[in-house]
């Protein structure tokens, strides 16, 4: 391994990174999944919602989006139908954009949570 035995040497080696010629587009940040944001929505069911399903693909799809959301999730089916039973506790997820938590909660909504947008 190559060890700067000065300063001096640190100082210039530090002097020619920073004058390095950048590019005229710069670099998105870079979002971390412990970063906190300005906007954030908390949500949650309380008690038990259904939806019913003639697919068992949207019925299996609809379930495995509610338990990446961190919900209980059910699937009953019968002759032809799926109905997908769901509740939820308190939740929260934060967000980069304000129209990205006001969507997010609007999907949930449409899906019988009680869903608030918070700004920081």
């Amino acid at each position: 391994m190559f060890k700067l035995a000065t300063t001096g040497l640190a100082v210039l080696a530090l002097g020619l990174v920073a004058a390095a010629p950048t590019s005229a587009v710069a670099a998105p940040p870079v979002y971390h999944h412990h970063r906190h944001d300005d906007v954030h929505v908390d949500y949650s069911i309380h008690g038990w919602k259904t939806k019913h399903f003639h697919d068992h693909h949207a019925a299996h799809d609809l379930a495995g989006y509610l338990r990446s959301l961190g919900c209980s999730v059910r699937i009953a089916h019968g002759h032809g139908f799926y109905d997908v039973l769901y509740t939820c506790p308190p939740r929260m997820r934060w967000f980069h954009e304000d129209r990205d938590a006001h969507r997010f909660a609007r999907d949930l909504r449409r899906l019988g949570f009680v869903a608030r947008v918070h700004h920081e």
